[in-house]
């Protein structure tokens, strides 16, 4: 083998190893972090997910573009990505390699209306950072299908849980939603049930021993200027 292919072999391990080292990832452009302060409050959301939905942001990346943020908005968004990323890479510690997938949301079966009796439709209340649901669903969304399957009607919420409880942590699942009056498809791999559950409590706050961990974490990102958000107001 030439020095040339040598070489190649050699930027191509450390391009990887950099790719793999989660302190290492990928950083947050400028024109990311404008995004986090645009005027509108569903371009600013919009903006944040596309952060949580990208797995190669290291805590170095998080921590450089809170320095280079100028707004305490742009600052409390960086801390929800930093939050969210940080309890994501929890998910193997905190659960074994098997087990049931689980999208990270709580709902509730929601009448469509009194014009479509016996419709039911699942609507998402609450999301957990770390988990596809936080990335990929708002509060308010009404889930429709999963992976092709219908879950509207009688029992809506039964049937979410066992179409998602078919399939296991990483597999692929596409969910068809209602956001607002438009239909959409959004596509994800499955997180951990057992890692939601290790992490998070029923009423959906952090477990003690997580939620310190989290605080140390997050110190080390924000190291918060006068102006920051507190550590509630982040959550």
């Amino acid at each position: 083998m030439g020095r040339g292919a040598v070489g190649r072999l050699v930027a191509l391990f450390l391009i990887g190893a950099l790719a793999a080292d989660p302190a290492r990832g990928e950083g947050v452009s400028e024109r990311a972090l404008d995004a986090l302060d645009a005027p509108a409050y569903a371009r600013r959301e919009a903006a944040t997910r596309r952060l949580m939905r990208r797995s190669g942001i290291g805590h170095q990346q998080l921590r450089a573009a809170y320095a280079r943020a100028r707004t305490p908005e742009q600052r409390h968004r960086l801390a929800r990505v930093a939050k969210h990323h940080f309890f994501r890479r929890r998910q193997r510690e905190a659960a074994g390699a098997d087990g049931r997938g689980a999208v990270g949301v709580s709902t509730v079966d929601l009448p469509v209306g009194p014009d479509r009796p016996g419709q039911v439709a699942v609507l998402v209340i609450r999301t957990f950072p770390g988990f596809p649901g936080h990335a990929h669903l708002y509060p308010g969304d009404r889930i429709r299908s999963v992976t092709g399957t219908r879950v509207m009607g009688p029992g809506a919420g039964k049937r979410f849980r066992e179409a998602v409880a078919a399939h296991e942590p990483g597999e692929s699942l596409r969910l068809e939603i209602r956001r607002g009056d438009a239909r959409q498809r959004v596509t994800f791999e499955l997180g951990r049930l057992e890692a939601l559950e290790a992490l998070y409590r029923g009423d959906g706050s952090v477990r003690a021993p997580w939620r310190d961990r989290w605080r140390r974490a997050r110190a080390k990102i924000v190291d918060p200027p006068a102006t920051a958000p507190s550590p509630e107001s982040a959550d």
